[in-house]
């Protein structure tokens, strides 16, 4: 699994977890292969929180008791045993996410930047002024924690063209082209207002 570990355990929270789902003996990351009694997680993870079985760690075989199994039966407790053994074992990985996104020198990123992005992220670039945005202008954060390779290229706008005005057909000019029923005018004596006499 890419950037993954095997398990460590930071809390009964996190054993519970592990041990509820996966009913064997399985590797968790505890291990003491660099300095003997020295017990440390594979990821680097501090050693806060310790589940061992009644009498362990006891370095029992000669031969180097340098890993650490966690047994399901027994509330998940750990013991020390020999690195060959052929085991389950639980991966955990941090959160995925992607760093800034790529810089275009035609385009910029829409919105604030932040420093992380999580996965399926979705963002937008934006050609700068006085340029035409060609392709697709959006790119993705992946789960691998990398930007899909944006697709956008800008380019100059071509100038604007004058336009002419259109000449009106003969027999129109002056008159705004469209249908005309006539205009009313106002009346020159009160019987012949449409809407009345005028008080």
């Amino acid at each position: 699994m890419y950037g993954a570990h095997l398990a460590s355990i930071s809390t009964p929270e996190e054993q519970d977890f592990i041990n509820n789902r996966y009913r064997e003996y399985q590797w968790i990351g505890l291990n003491d292969r660099t300095i003997e009694g020295d017990f440390l997680w594979s990821d680097g993870v501090p050693l806060l929180y310790e589940n061992w079985n009644p009498g362990q760690p006891d370095s029992y075989f000669l031969s180097g008791e340098n890993c650490v199994v966690m047994v399901w039966h027994d509330q998940g407790q750990w013991s020390d045993v020999p690195c060959n053994y052929h085991l389950s074992y639980t991966c955990k990985m941090g959160l995925v996410s992607c760093g800034s996104p790529p810089k275009l020198p035609l385009a910029q990123v829409s919105g604030r930047p932040r420093l992380r992005y999580e996965v399926d992220t979705v963002l937008r670039y934006q050609c700068r002024e006085g340029l035409a945005q060609r392709n697709l202008p959006l790119i993705r954060c992946q789960e691998n924690g990398r930007w899909e390779r944006p697709q956008i290229s800008c380019v100059p706008r071509r100038p604007a063209r004058a336009l002419r005005p259109a000449k009106a057909p003969e027999g129109r000019q002056g008159r705004p082209p469209g249908r005309w029923k006539g205009l009313l005018t106002p009346p020159s004596s009160p019987a012949a207002d449409p809407f009345g006499p005028r008080p």
